[in-house]
């Protein structure tokens, strides 16, 4: 499977995964409505871009995965914003 397809597990704050890990990095993930009449911004969108960032460090899962729906400021580009984040892990022996 090439990395560019490949898709970690999430796990969500308070859940772990029950094998040993290695964290690799941070990583985070956006989506955000550029124009009045277009789609909302969503989670899961923005849980796609997080998968993306952590396929960049060969990443098996994302835990500690949170999801924030932020309110735009007047000086925003983004109509509606949801910004995840979480540890890029690795699965050791």
């Amino acid at each position: 499977m090439s990395w560019s397809s490949h898709s970690a597990d999430i796990y969500r704050l308070g859940s772990l995964p029950s094998s040993n890990y290695k964290m690799v990095s941070i990583v985070n993930g956006e989506s955000c409505q550029r124009e009045y009449k277009a789609e909302p911004a969503s989670e899961s969108e923005a849980l796609k871009a997080l998968r993306a960032d952590a396929a960049r460090f060969k990443a098996d899962a994302i835990i500690e995965t949170q999801c924030f729906h932020l309110k735009p400021d007047a000086d925003s580009i983004c109509y509606s914003e949801v910004s995840c984040a979480g540890r890029a892990i690795q699965w050791v022996d």
